[in-house]
């Protein structure tokens, strides 16, 4: 079950509650068998799993299914015969069996047996089938069977797009819930006396968590370090360099800091901070000192860790490069103190240091941090936990992303006796001022780095603000101007801005918290600069009702408050996006509240450079769902999902522009450029798979001329004998004269592919297109004969298009509109076609950012009669790369129309399973339907006419994600030929026509070798010789046209006029099958060809039969008769009283009668030999 949750992408986890409202038993689901095969892989499956599982496999290349209707199922009988049919058939030529073998509770076993597999129910009915297994053989007896159990748990804990998707909805969570409860525990003990079992108490739940953890491997080199709790001059070296144990004795000193370890075994996770204490609200002048020095060297460590993964993130530098770089930075930062060392490390947790994707630690310390005297008062540590991903392109560093995991565990902590504090401010408040409102707000923090959120208590009085928190201390505020943004709508938050004085920290008089320094966010605009921070008003809620009623009035008379019609924060306003967006997803997942429209529900914030966060309590009280962590961490995932897809080399692109011109990729839609400006192919790249900052929605394109002060003519474009853009004769062409001709050109020729496989009807598609929009439109048509001339035919449409624009120029009476379309040959797309723009692009040597030819639109054809090639659902090859995600824009469904289609394809699999493959192999597809390849609407044609479809950011990057996988993809299986045979002699009508309709009846089975699947050409027939017919079949869709066509004079000249071209399946690719299936194709042809009299044998008398003698009889019977001898009229008598009903002499007659026939033959035969009839082919 661990492997089919891997290769399913843990599809029955992810839709357990969807399956558990179904009707149908949860066995019912886990009705499948997979078998993955060096050339193909074969699927078992019901009508239940079938649905749930079909989107994860059905883009798999040669992917085979055996599928069970929901009325099999209801026969227990015929549907396990019929399961252990398939199983038998699967395993029939397979002598080696590799399973990845664990026991009932997904454990890896110790010492493999192949017996243990004996009682598998699937296994066991393979040796009781007495129906086809009359040997009664064990299958573990006939068949080499070998566990790949270890080899699965290692490829099970490579980091990959569903590993981080668990980790992150999962993983995250737990952690930071124990996380979470021992900071719960610390709030209520704090000032308790400090004892071994009180900080046993107090990290139990990371403790727990660790112990029953998992490890990720039993021979595990990485050391997963125990949680641990360190109080005071406890924290030294010693005991940071080698925790051995779970907890550690603490001083019984009034201690002012801690360091809390927490880690994970079975993924690796860790992380550490440190937090700071006051136990009293009356502390001496040096424990003052002491933790102020404390807090200052901790909070450098957070700016720090902020700067290291800035560097991993923004720069190609090496990690130790970085380390060092960080290192320099903090020993200048904290020189006003002594310490023993600064350690800093990063460890590789998951993932090696080659890998694109690795899971690894950042710890930063401080040892032995020394007062003036010389005391040691403890070291100060942070730990984090990396995601970090790099982009490479052969190897080549692109770029590099970050996932802090651990950045929902709080940064920074201070306990302080609270209340007793808030007293005491009031005591000296209560004779000058009054309270104007108790309440809470969220405020905006950024303490390594990443924007959260936290909630906050607040008093607010007329001209000071009070705020405090359990782990946040007590900090009064004298901000020196407050703003207040307003929503604009009544469902986001509004916003208050304080501005205070950058050094209002260094007021000695005041109550300053250490956590308030994580809050200000300093601003620099037309005003200059300033030091602000954030707070969150939620729109109706009680806080901000009583905030216009009783504070904002206050303020705004003492000339504080004033209402800002600016934009806020975009960092502030990240941070309410992500909790705004969290609430929402709980409440409707909670409450099913339809109050909200849903076009609110779907506003997005544009995407900042720095990360947003949930605070720790949030995640707890509102789990987020996967969709909202997606969205949280959208642009790092998509960088980790592009690194993953990018481990590949590929030898089709070295660079990053060519690999962008092979995928279509457009710069403006990533970046505003002039014509002739330097494109920054990297910085695209990065963009482009990433696919964010889009500066163009409608994806413009530049028009400018592609030089810079070109004439709008060229004299010697009329001058010039274009041949037909067709014929693709040339080989070469003049880059030079080309060069000259673009210089005519205002814009980009707009083309629209047309593919799809060979039975799709595409070239009906083309042919519709041009006759239904033929007003008002100049087409250039490309249609290349094979992959090879598209280069070519893309060169002269684009002459073509050179001289339809000068003319326009000139001459008003010309369709102003010019618009190119290609048609495919075979299986080809636009990926080959992009291959050969890329060639040509570099080639000419054009400028970057201009491009002479841009695919406006691409469009898959597919006849769903001809979508599979067996009943086994087996994709006819080249479909599946034609409708990859990102490589067409629209699905051409050009089967017959709904009113003449049938329900099932010729092997009984119904078009509404094939289409739901179709969907599930690119659910973004949009279908169109053109019966039999007839455009009826104009939406159509817009559609397929469209500008700007192919070039929309979001296929631009599926293009880019899925090119690694299509360009190194093995050809599918089988592999088609295109074989054309010319001839030189009429057909039998009849004979043709019989072995059309045959060629279906003769299918073979899996792998096809020898299948014709379409047959086209020129033939005439032996009745009328003179009349020239074009044939064009498709053998599964059962398409046969047979109709004269206009014969050309040159064809009576020509020694061979007549070709068929097939396209025939081939199991392999080697050059002796090749010549085998010309062979097979000849031979099929012959059989068409009219019978030829062949030289017969000489007759004997034994050959005569019954009818021959009567025959003879009938000719001598009123012959002479011999002595003796008369006739009765019935009968023959002789004297000696003998009857005969024939002639007594009959064997004389029979003898003259065969020397005469055998005559005939020879001068028959003579003529034959003397008159050879040549081949068909010679």
């Amino acid at each position: 079950m661990d492997a089919a949750s891997y290769l399913f992408f843990n599809a029955y986890e992810m839709n357990c509650d969807d399956l558990s409202h179904l009707k149908w038993e949860f066995d019912i689901f886990e009705d499948v068998f997979l078998c993955v095969c060096p050339n193909e892989v074969i699927l078992y499956c019901n009508f239940a799993s079938f649905s749930l599982i079909m989107p994860y496999v059905s883009h798999w290349p040669n992917l085979r299914i055996h599928f069970v209707n929901e009325n099999l199922t209801n026969d227990p009988e015929k549907h396990e015969d019929l399961k252990i049919s398939i199983f038998e058939n699967t395993m029939s030529n397979l002598k080696k069996v590799c399973i990845p073998y664990t026991d009932a509770h997904g454990n890896k076993v110790n010492k493999f047996n192949k017996l243990m597999i004996e009682n598998w129910p699937l296994i066991q009915s393979y040796a009781y089938d007495a129906k086809h297994q009359f040997s009664r053989e064990f299958f573990t007896l006939s068949r080499e069977v070998i566990d790949v159990g270890d080899d699965f748990y290692q490829l099970r804990q490579r980091i990959d797009p569903v590993f981080i998707e668990r980790f992150l909805s999962k993983t995250i969570i737990s952690f930071a819930s124990s996380f979470e409860l021992t900071l719960r525990s610390i709030d209520s003990s704090y000032q308790c006396t400090q004892s071994k079992e009180l900080i046993d108490r107090q990290i139990k739940a990371l403790t727990s968590m660790y112990k029953y953890s998992k490890s990720k491997s039993d021979n595990s080199e990485k050391n997963i370090y125990p949680p641990f709790l360190l109080y005071g001059s406890k924290t030294n070296k010693k005991y940071l360099k080698s925790p051995s144990t779970l907890s550690f004795l603490a001083d019984e000193s009034d201690n002012i800091h801690l360091i809390i370890h927490g880690s994970d075994q079975s993924t690796g996770i860790s992380c550490e901070r440190t937090y700071f204490i006051q136990k009293s609200i009356k502390s001496d002048s040096k424990q003052k000192k002491s933790l102020k020095a404390l807090i200052q060297i901790y909070l450098h460590l957070l700016s720090a860790v902020a700067m290291l993964i800035n560097q991993i993130k923004t720069t190609l530098l090496g990690f130790n490069e970085i380390i060092s770089m960080t290192k320099e930075e903090i020993e200048k930062k904290i020189g006003f103190i002594k310490y023993d060392e600064i350690d800093i490390g990063l460890e590789y947790v998951l993932g090696e240091p080659n890998e694109t994707v690795r899971l690894l630690t950042v710890m930063i310390r401080v040892y032995d941090v020394q007062v003036e005297d010389g005391e040691t008062i403890g070291s100060i540590a942070f730990k984090d936990t990396l995601l970090i991903s790099a982009l490479q392109l052969n190897d080549i560093l692109i770029s590099r992303n970050v996932i802090n995991l651990t950045e929902n565990i709080p940064c920074m902590c201070y306990w302080t006796p609270v209340s007793q504090i808030l007293e005491h401010i009031d005591k000296e408040t209560s004779e000058k001022e009054k309270c104007l409102l108790n309440g809470e707000l969220e405020i905006t923090s950024i303490p390594a780095g990443n924007v959260c959120l936290s909630s906050i208590k607040c008093n607010f009085y007329e001209d000071h603000i009070v705020l405090h928190g359990k782990r946040y201390g007590v900090t009064v505020l004298e901000p020196k101007r407050i703003y207040h943004y307003r929503s604009p709508d009544a469902f986001h938050p509004d916003f208050i801005e304080l501005q205070v004085d950058s050094n209002f920290s260094e007021k000695t008089n005041k109550l300053i918290s250490p956590y308030i320094y994580s809050t200000l966010l300093e601003e620099t605009n037309e005003d200059g600069s300033h030091t602000s921070i954030w707070f969150i008003v939620k729109q109706r809620s009680k806080i901000r009702r009583l905030l216009i009623e009783h504070v904002f009035p206050t303020w705004r008379s003492r000339g504080l408050l004033e209402l800002s019609s600016k934009e806020p924060n975009k960092y502030a306003v990240k941070a309410s996006f992500s909790s705004y967006d969290l609430e929402q997803n709980f409440l409707k997942s909670a409450a099913h509240d339809d109050l909200i429209p849903e076009e609110i529900l779907k506003r997005k914030i544009e995407p900042s450079d720095k990360e947003c966060n949930l605070s720790i309590t949030e995640i707890l009280a509102c789990q987020p769902s996967i969709k909202t962590w997606i969205q949280m961490y959208r642009d790092e995932l998509s960088h980790a999902e592009a690194s993953l897809c990018y481990v590949v080399p590929i030898p089709t692109a070295n660079t990053c522009v060519d690999l962008c011109l092979k995928c279509g990729i457009n710069p403006q839609s990533y970046i505003d450029m002039e014509a002739g400006e330097k494109v920054d192919w990297n910085y695209i790249f990065k963009k482009a798979v990433v696919w964010i900052n889009h500066v163009h929605n409608n994806f413009k394109v530049i028009t400018s001329s592609f030089e810079d002060e070109a004439s709008n003519t060229h004299p010697g474009i009329s001058k010039m004998d274009l041949k037909e853009i067709n014929s693709c004769t040339e080989s070469k062409f003049s880059y030079a004269e080309l060069s000259s001709l673009l210089t005519t050109i205002k814009k980009p020729l707009i083309v629209t592919i047309i593919c799809g496989p060979p039975g799709s009807q595409k070239e009906l598609v083309v042919t519709n297109i041009l006759n239904y929009a033929n007003e008002g439109i100049e087409w250039i048509v490309m249609t290349p004969d094979n992959a090879d001339e598209i280069s070519t035919s893309l060169y002269k449409g684009l002459m073509k298009y050179c001289e339809t624009q000068c003319n326009i120029d000139t001459n008003r009476e010309i369709k102003s509109r010019c618009h190119g379309i290609l048609l495919c040959p075979g299986i080809t797309g636009p990926r080959e076609v992009l291959a050969s723009l890329a060639e040509f692009h570099r080639e000419h040597g054009l400028k970057e950012n201009i491009t002479p030819i841009k695919i406006g639109c691409a469009a898959t054809c597919v006849d769903l009669r001809m979508a599979i090639m067996d009943n086994g659902k087996m994709t006819f090859p080249g479909v599946l790369e034609l409708i990859a995600e990102g490589w067409t824009n629209y699905l051409l469904l050009t089967g017959p129309s709904k009113s003449n289609l049938l329900n099932s394809t010729k092997m009984g699999v119904p078009f509404t399973e094939i289409e739901e493959l179709l969907h599930s192999a690119n659910p973004r597809l949009s279908h169109l339907f053109i019966p039999d390849g007839k455009i009826e609407n104009s939406r159509t044609l817009e559609a397929l006419m469209d500008e700007n479809a192919f070039s929309n950011p979001i296929l631009q990057r599926s293009r880019l994600l899925s090119y690694p996988s299509l360009c190194t993809l093995t050809p599918p299986t089988p592999r088609l030929h295109n074989i054309t045979l010319h001839f030189n002699q009429p057909l039998d009508r009849k004979l043709f026509v019989n072995a059309l309709n045959g060629i279906f009846e003769n299918l073979k089975p899996w792998p096809f070798h020898g299948n014709i699947y379409t047959l086209n050409g020129e033939i005439a027939f032996l009745e009328d010789s003179t009349k020239l017919f074009e044939v064009n079949y498709v053998t599964l869709s059962g398409i046969n046209h047979l109709h004269e066509v206009y014969r050309k004079p040159e064809l009576y000249r020509n020694e061979k006029p007549y070709w068929l071209t097939c396209i025939i399946a081939d199991a392999s690719n080697t050059m002796k099958n090749a010549d085998e299936l010309t062979s097979l194709f000849a031979d099929w042809i012959r059989e068409t060809a009219p019978k030829r009299a062949k030289p017969r044998e000489l007759i004997k008398k034994s050959d005569l039969t019954e009818e021959d003698l009567n025959r003879i009889h009938e000719r001598y019977r009123l012959h002479p008769l011999p002595q003796g001898w008369y006739y009765t009229g019935t009968h023959y008598v002789n004297m000696n009283g003998e009857k005969s009903f024939r002639h007594p002499s009959i064997h004389l007659f029979i003898d003259e009668y065969i020397e005469g026939e055998n005559t005939k033959i020879e001068a028959k035969n003579a003529r034959l030999c003397s008159r050879p009839i040549p081949d068909l082919f010679s």
